[in-house]
């Protein structure tokens, strides 16, 4: 897991220059009633919170908050694994929703991987770093990432919808640590 979370920065590092300041279409300001920048204790007031671990890369807790009863447990029709998302909170703020899918079928996860890239290009429009990895829109409130992975068993696809700004804010004061 501790991979997965510093790949995901990497790949986030590199893109940063890349796409600069550029806006996209309907950026999120958050995931579902969740919101860049609320606190654990007020997600926590509506949502069940499980502590997951600490990342000093950047310096920010993953808690996987689980979905309520009343909610769509799926996104563009295809289930979100075990009911639950990750979060990530850097300064008791969050900064980024992880949403996974998983199946055993190769063939199911590529259907999954083309049908969430098709609903997020009508909703976003186009990626703005679109190569054979990770699918990325940057924009100046939000970021989406889309990647999938369908060389090893179990067969995942991962959206991360995160902060700019948190994501920054959260990347440069792990990397100031111990300065």
């Amino acid at each position: 897991m501790k991979y997965f979370v510093k790949m995901v920065i990497a790949v986030l590092l590199l893109l940063i220059p890349a796409a600069g300041s550029q806006a996209f279409q309907n950026e999120p300001n958050g995931f579902r009633d969740m919101y860049w920048g609320e606190s654990l204790q007020e997600i926590q007031q509506s949502r069940e919170c499980e502590y997951g671990y600490y990342d000093k890369t950047s310096n920010s807790v993953f808690y996987y908050i689980e979905l309520k009863n009343n909610e769509d447990h799926t996104m563009s029709g295809i289930p979100i694994l075990g009911n639950r998302v990750k979060a990530q909170l850097w300064n008791n703020q969050l900064t980024s929703i992880c949403i996974s899918f998983g199946s055993p079928q190769k063939i199911e996860i590529e259907d999954a991987y083309k049908n969430l890239l098709n609903s997020a290009s009508i909703n976003f429009g186009t990626p703005s770093i679109s190569s054979n990895g990770p699918k990325t829109w940057w924009g100046e409130t939000s970021y989406i990432l889309i990647f999938k992975n369908n060389e090893d068993f179990p067969y995942t696809i991962s959206v991360i919808i995160g902060s700019t700004k948190l994501f920054k804010m959260a990347l440069q004061d792990g990397a100031s640590q111990g300065w």
